[in-house]
């Protein structure tokens, strides 16, 4: 497989340097005979076994007139394809591997399960081909036109699609992982259950674009707020909340917005916790901490708003603990010898959830008497510190409480991130 990636290379050249000049014969819009294709085609399959063999030659098409042409299963892989005319053409199952089809005319061309891993198909034209199930793994469709065209469960994973126009293309089902696709035009586009996970949505039209059910985990969103995507649709995707920006956080602003009019509130706070944790991420260094521990782990910037008082629930017994391993200490000394140990065990640890329950009580006298009494066993040469570990540690809890009860309260009047804009730029 060394001649293939020898072309892939050689492609990735071509890309960068421009269209390559055509050598063919059928240069122009020639239109080879059957005959004619059947030895170019063996002289091929010759040159992919072995270069150096006898009759052996790397198909050269390019311009050639291919139009309606039966090219299914064959093995075009590495072919130099560039400019043909091949609309209408049988492809289904083809090997196109490493082929060069820039500027290649496939209006209408049957491609289902063609292999066009790594094709060069800049400005190629696709419009309304059927590519069900074609593998463009890494192809270079840059600029490329793929209107009305039909890549149902396609394999577009990591292909460079920047500038393509693939309006009113039905991608239901494909593999765009990893896909470029800035300033591609997705108009009325039907993308549901597609993948796009870390694909680049940057300048893209998404104008009435069908996401539903779409995969968006790490995927670049910074579509034009004017070229926003069906929102009714965009409410059923997957992992709003994963979704990611690089320079520009209007779209997720815009959909948040579209959202809380559309009183899908979930999906708001999804766009919200996305907003703000990607804010958080390009913050400096102390603020990113401070958004990370006080908002972020806390209530997501309110997409969890019952994560509040689960956490309020789990501090009771992690103080308790606290409480509990010093009221030991301190207590094991004057334990009579003959009381049992497991009786000193049930006394402390309910001494220790006590304690820990008090941080709820107003701070007043009456919490102070209540912990006095609770330690009123401690051997007295400690209970002076045992009051003062209480008080600082209730108080410390009770603060932690009232911060956590103001969260699920701001998060239940549905107004997320608005507790982080107290301290914070936040949107």
């Amino acid at each position: 497989m060394s001649w293939l990636a020898g072309l892939l290379i050689a492609a990735t050249v071509t890309t960068a340097q421009g269209t390559m000049t055509c050598t063919s014969p059928y240069r122009g819009g020639g239109k080879p005979t059957a005959q004619v294709l059947a030895q170019v085609l063996a002289a091929h399959a010759a040159w992919q076994r072995n270069a150096a063999t006898a009759h052996a030659a790397r198909a050269n098409l390019c311009g050639a007139d291919l139009r309606e042409t039966r090219l299914t299963q064959q093995n075009l892989a590495g072919s130099n394809l560039q400019g043909a005319i091949l609309s209408r053409a049988y492809l289904g199952g083809a090997d196109l591997r490493g082929a060069n089809l820039q500027q290649a005319d496939l209006t209408d061309a049957l491609l289902g399960q063609a292999n066009l891993q790594g094709a060069n198909l800049r400005q190629a034209s696709l419009k309304k081909a059927y590519l069900t199930d074609a593998n463009l793994q890494r192809a270079v469709l840059r600029g490329a036109t793929l209107q009305g065209a039909i890549l149902t469960s396609a394999n577009l994973d990591q292909a460079d699609l920047e500038g393509a126009d693939l309006h009113q293309a039905n991608m239901k089902h494909a593999n765009l992982r990893q896909a470029r696709l800035g300033q591609a035009n997705l108009q009325e586009a039907n993308l549901w259950d597609v993948n796009l996970g870390q694909a680049v949505l940057a300048a893209t039209n998404l104008s009435g674009a069908n996401l539903g059910y779409a995969e968006l985990t790490a995927a670049v969103f910074e579509p034009p707020v004017s070229a926003l995507p069906s929102i009714a649709r965009l409410a059923e995707a997957q992992n709003l909340s994963q979704l990611t920006f690089r320079t520009s956080p209007h779209a997720f602003i815009a959909i948040r917005e579209a959202f809380q009019r559309a009183g899908l509130n979930q999906q708001a706070r999804a766009v919200t916790y996305a907003l703000n944790r990607g804010l958080r991420q390009k913050a400096p260094m102390i603020e990113q901490g401070i958004r990370l521990i006080l908002f972020e782990l806390t209530y997501q910037y309110g997409m969890s708003p019952l994560r509040p008082l689960w956490i309020l629930g789990l501090l009771v017994p992690v103080f308790a603990m606290f409480h509990m391993s010093v009221l030991w200490r301190y207590r094991h000394c004057q334990v009579s010898m003959a009381r049992r140990w497991w009786w000193h065990g049930c006394r402390v640890s309910w001494m220790g959830f006590a304690l820990s329950a008090l941080s709820f009580l107003p701070r007043d006298g009456r919490r102070d008497r209540m912990s006095i009494r609770l330690m009123r066993e401690t051997a007295p040469r400690h209970r002076a510190r045992m009051q003062r570990w209480t008080r600082a540690t209730t108080r410390l809890q009770s603060v932690v409480n009232v911060y956590l009860l103001v969260l699920w309260g701001v998060t239940t009047l549905h107004m997320p991130g608005r507790m982080s804009s107290l301290f914070f730029a936040s949107y």
